[in-house]
């Protein structure tokens, strides 16, 4: 059995781990440098968070309102009160589908709900849009961030995974 200390040491090494710190190093550093060059940062944050109590304090009234601007304009608007509500309405939205590819773009909601492994089960072949979201899509895996699906992942990873996965000719570059 392996001590916490051994499982950590072999963590510091492992790429992944590194990769992980780059980038969240890099997400930090991006942001800090956003912020600088924002003027009134935290006068917009209080204001955000004043913005998102009101909505909250009356979201049914503001999903009505949404509701109403879409069918106004033409398109409908489905309310699902679960996940398994919110599949049977994608599954029969998508039903006379099988066979043309399902091209998604990245929501956490999908992700939430298992959407990709419902379509796939009943015989729909779901594309991600999102470069993350693919990665992961490829590697049958759930994304490890909200942000950056992948963020754990190296370069020489992805590269070997699309490689193995889609066929494209992949050369390790130091």
């Amino acid at each position: 059995m392996t001590t916490y200390r051994d499982r950590a040491r072999a963590g510091v090494v492992d790429p992944r781990i590194a990769a992980l710190q780059r980038g969240t190093d890099r997400f930090r550093s991006h942001r800090a440098e956003a912020v600088a060059e924002f003027a009134d940062m935290d006068e917009m944050r209080n204001r955000a968070q004043v913005i998102r109590h009101r909505v909250l304090s009356d979201l049914s009234g503001y999903v009505d309102q949404f509701s109403a601007s879409v069918e106004r304009v033409g398109g409908r608007v489905h309310r699902a009160a679960d996940s398994e509500a919110a599949r049977k309405i994608i599954t029969d939205l998508v039903a006379d589908r099988i066979g043309s590819p399902i091209i998604k773009s990245k929501s956490m909601a999908t992700e939430e709900i298992g959407l990709n492994h419902h379509l796939e089960a009943r015989g729909h072949e779901v594309v991600e849009t999102d470069l993350g979201e693919f990665i992961i899509q490829l590697a049958a895996e759930p994304p490890v961030h909200i942000i950056a699906p992948a963020l754990d992942r190296t370069r020489h990873e992805i590269g070997q995974l699309f490689a193995d996965q889609l066929g494209v000719p992949f050369t390790s570059v130091p």
